[in-house]
């Protein structure tokens, strides 16, 4: 969890607006993060500004679904400022489980029951909204491992949402779990992300299992035990390059992975001029270290924008479809 005594630290709404200005329309995708962005009173606002300053092709918010009636709320707001700004919104509900072993895996008593209040409430909202889609996400952990099969089978056949992703857990500065051995092991995840493949392949096609969008996922799941095992750059990681992550105080990382660790600069002490801070010397080193292969890790954004940048992934990604 974040350190709750930087709480006031963090990047009060104009500041964000001030960020959004200096990045422009450079981004294609954004993703609101968390923590949980619905704590957040200026979600709202500072979800129209990305759409109006930003204007990227595809917002993502994912949610653990606990706020029910904030999120019902407010996500038709949100969904209207997207479709009258050409952008798709994507919210995802986070699910580890099913049943009371998603509300054990989470932490909080209840949380499956107010999860799936929240999914119908959202697939209610899909229904009206047109640039909303719902979708599920399911964080791969030595927690569910073994149970990652039923999970894929229930939530693809069961639910059947918009978009369903799986992505592995990571040992992150950003949460305060480095050697906490959340990962699972290479040759469980290879075993278990077979059965998972098996399981999309076979689901009913609706717009959230899409061709290419399942074309990526299923390469993904090639790749994440091969690196894990080889605790190497198999495909040359973009981050920093082609992407960032901005922290709630303003810091702009390669990724969320690296964070503390490999800080490019503040926004803040850049007094908001991203480009500045982006072509930085301090910027530099850190793009060197990841030139160079120095790191590895099994985050899904980065991977999947290392795809989409390698000729010779994308030519495996296409055998996929």
């Amino acid at each position: 969890m974040e350190k709750l005594e930087l709480k006031s630290e963090e990047l009060k709404t104009e500041e964000w607006l001030r960020v959004f200005e200096s990045l422009g329309t450079s981004p294609f995708w954004v993703t609101i993060s968390g923590g949980e962005p619905f704590t957040r009173s200026d979600l709202v606002e500072i979800c129209r500004a990305i759409c109006e300053v930003n204007r990227p092709k595809i917002l993502n918010i994912p949610t653990n679904g606990l706020l029910c009636d904030r999120i019902e709320n407010w996500t038709p707001k949100i969904a209207e400022t997207c479709a009258n700004n050409g952008v798709a919104l994507n919210v995802n509900l986070s699910l580890d489980g099913i049943g009371a072993r998603h509300s054990e895996i989470r932490g909080v008593k209840g949380n499956w029951e107010l999860a799936m209040k929240t999914f119908l409430a959202l697939r209610t909202l899909e229904n009206k909204c047109h640039s909303l889609n719902v979708g599920v996400h399911t964080v791969i952990s030595k927690y569910n491992i073994h149970e990652l099969s039923e999970v894929a089978e229930y939530i693809v056949n069961e639910l059947r949402p918009s978009n369903y992703i799986m992505e592995v857990a990571e040992e992150r500065s950003e949460l305060f779990n480095v050697s906490s051995g959340i990962t699972p092991q290479p040759t469980e995840l290879e075993q278990v992300l077979t059965e998972v493949a098996r399981c999309l392949r076979a689901a009913p096609r609706s717009k959230e299992l899409s061709k290419i969008g399942l074309a990526f996922r299923l390469r993904y799941y090639e790749l994440i035990p091969k690196i894990l095992e080889s605790e190497r750059q198999i495909v040359p990681c973009m981050a920093s390059f082609a992407s960032c992550h901005v922290s709630a105080y303003g810091d702009v990382w390669p990724c969320c992975v690296l964070g503390y660790t490999r800080p490019m600069g503040n926004l803040r002490e850049s007094c908001f001029n991203f480009k500045k801070l982006w072509c930085s010397k301090r910027a530099n080193e850190v793009r060197d270290v990841i030139r160079k292969g120095s790191c590895s890790c099994p985050l899904a954004n980065a991977h999947y924008t290392n795809m989409l940048l390698n000729f010779k992934e994308l030519f495996k990604v296409v055998r996929n479809l």
